[in-house]
């Protein structure tokens, strides 16, 4: 059997959730739709977990002395690791519904 999450509880990544993310995002840069993409992503977040938002904005004022530049990479880099950890659970959560590992 493969081991689907670690120690923690939080989903380890299979190569295909991660490939896949990575064609999503670039599809939607090639279509110009990127901001979009993310604004959905971080309205799905606000929806099912507003309290990693509410973590995320936190952490601006521990990194006051970054550009804003950083700041803005480093909650974009928190954003899209919440969206692929996502991905990873709800394709577990099916492969266990139908008892596919």
């Amino acid at each position: 059997m493969v081991k689907k999450y670690t120690s923690e509880g939080i989903p380890i990544l299979k190569k295909g959730i991660l490939e896949t993310f990575i064609r999503d995002m670039s599809v939607r840069k090639e279509e110009g739709t990127i901001q979009d993409y993310q604004d959905e992503i971080v309205e799905r977040i606000r929806k099912s977990n507003p309290l990693y938002l509410d973590c995320c904005d936190s952490l601006e004022e521990y990194y006051s002395y970054k550009t804003h530049e950083e700041i803005f990479a480093l909650l974009n880099g928190l954003i899209i690791g919440y969206e692929i950890v996502r991905r990873q659970g709800e394709s577990n959560k099916l492969e266990e519904s139908q008892n596919l590992d």
